[in-house]
């Protein structure tokens, strides 16, 4: 069963406990949101909800910041979480207009609000002018409780979407997924490619990525990949392909042990491990040889 989608314009009467945020990365203090929820939940009859955009407000800012996870990718993520109903909100004049005020009315007036989670360093309405102070003063008279969470810390600093970026151009993985409550992925309609892979014996799936998505860095890595919720094994090349003299920038995944068609078909890869950085072969058994010791390597590394 999928999860349920509402405009933050519908309406809807199922009790939900609403985490309030962006969430464009789904990293472990907004876990601790969903946990907090759900745990509320448990105990008056409520639903664990979720509110995001599903654009991305940089972009419409004009600013040069991409998503860790687009908005369909937040939707798988937050199913995985234990999220129910997700509500949204397309960022637009209309949206960085509204005060905050009139921003969380909208969300009480438009559904069955039994309570509120939010991280202490929430801020929200135009100008970011509304923050958990504001939130607690005005709820006080709701019946609508609030739930304030505090800052998930690594090494003393609170777990920020902007390093996960970060540390995602460099290729470190590893760091990623320490922020991350599951592993940092990328979805993809399957497409042609240059046939080159079944060739050597290594047939791939390929797809491009939305221009809004905070690319892993160019390289080599063993993933997780997921075909119809069945998950394999799998090394994954992200970039171009100089081997061939194809300088194109894609996602090229062999799933170890997998057989079939799945051109148009929709795959999850999650990043596991960085192997190496893209290299130019100077012959088919030195490539050949180099993807032999990569899929050992995935598939010692890799627990499914």
């Amino acid at each position: 069963m999928g999860i349920n989608t509402l405009d933050i314009f519908d309406k809807s009467d199922r009790p939900l406990v609403l985490c309030l945020g962006f969430f464009d990365s789904l990293h472990n203090g907004h876990k601790a949101l969903i946990d907090k929820a759900i745990d509320v939940c448990g105990g008056i009859g409520a639903y664990p909800a979720m509110f995001t955009f599903d654009n991305n407000p940089a972009s419409f800012l004009g600013r040069d910041s991409k998503l860790v996870l687009t908005y369909s990718e937040r939707l798988i993520r937050a199913q995985e979480l234990g999220v129910d109903t997700v509500i949204r909100a397309h960022y637009n004049e209309q949206l960085m207009a509204m005060p905050a005020r009139e921003f969380i009315d909208v969300l009480i007036k438009h559904f069955n609000i039994k309570g509120i989670v939010a991280g202490s360093d929430y801020t929200f309405g135009a100008g970011g002018k509304g923050n958990v102070g504001l939130l607690q003063d005005y709820l006080r008279d709701s019946n609508i409780p609030l739930y304030i969470v505090n800052l998930t810390l690594v090494d003393g600093r609170k777990i920020a979407s902007r390093d996960i970026r970060s540390y995602l151009r460099s290729g470190d993985i590893e760091r990623v997924n320490a922020m991350l409550p599951l592993e940092y992925f990328i979805t993809g309609t399957v497409i042609h490619g240059r046939h080159q892979g079944r060739l050597l014996g290594f047939p791939t799936a390929n797809f491009n990525t939305s221009a809004d998505k905070e690319l892993i860095a160019d390289g080599v890595y063993c993933s997780i990949v997921d075909v119809n919720g069945k998950l394999y094994k799998g090394i994954t090349n992200v970039g171009t392909h100089p081997t061939f003299d194809d300088f194109t920038n894609n996602v090229e995944t062999y799933i170890i042990g997998y057989q079939g068609d799945l051109y148009g078909s929709t795959i999850a890869v999650r990043f596991v491990k960085r192997i190496r950085g893209i290299s130019k072969f100077t012959s088919k058994e030195a490539l050949i040889a180099q993807l032999n010791s990569d899929v050992a390597c995935a598939i010692e590394s890799v627990i499914l």
